[in-house]
């Protein structure tokens, strides 16, 4: 495997040597692993940038057991929104949302970075097991080439 690189910024492509297409934002995915049975009131340890807007959230489930089990994906802010991610999506399947099972604050631009907060949504009984959530995320860009 090569080395890890990073950016501050984000990527932007158009595609074209010719420079026609409009340049575009390419999106990111972030991992975050964590106990559907816990307290959704501590945070992950990873963060949202400023500007992130939430467009897809694809659930790789480990969990298994409890009656309805659930669980929330949120943002710790000032005021902090427990399901503004994810809103009471089954903890037990492996599922991708887009639309549906989101919450209020996916497709908003964040007015602030923000650590990601997750676990039981406290509907049913939890069961066991970890879930990790891919975190598919883009910025609002003009488009306009500066190079």
């Amino acid at each position: 495997m090569g080395k890890r690189s990073t950016t501050t910024g984000y990527w932007r492509a158009h595609g074209d040597h010719k420079r026609v297409a409009t340049a575009a934002v390419m999106p990111v995915m972030l991992a975050v692993t964590f106990d559907g049975a816990a307290a959704n009131t501590t945070g992950t340890g990873k963060y949202l940038p400023i500007g992130a807007i939430v467009t897809q959230v694809d659930i790789v489930s480990g969990h298994t057991g409890g009656t309805t089990p659930a669980f929330d994906i949120g943002l710790l802010t000032a005021t902090p929104d427990p399901d503004g991610i994810v809103d009471g999506a089954v903890s037990t399947t492996t599922q991708q949302l887009v639309t549906g099972g989101l919450g209020a604050l996916a497709g908003a631009a964040l007015t602030e970075a923000a650590e990601i907060s997750a676990g039981d949504d406290g509907t049913g009984t939890a069961g066991t097991g970890n879930i990790t959530a891919y975190i598919t995320y883009t910025f609002d860009d003009d488009g306009v080439a500066n190079d």
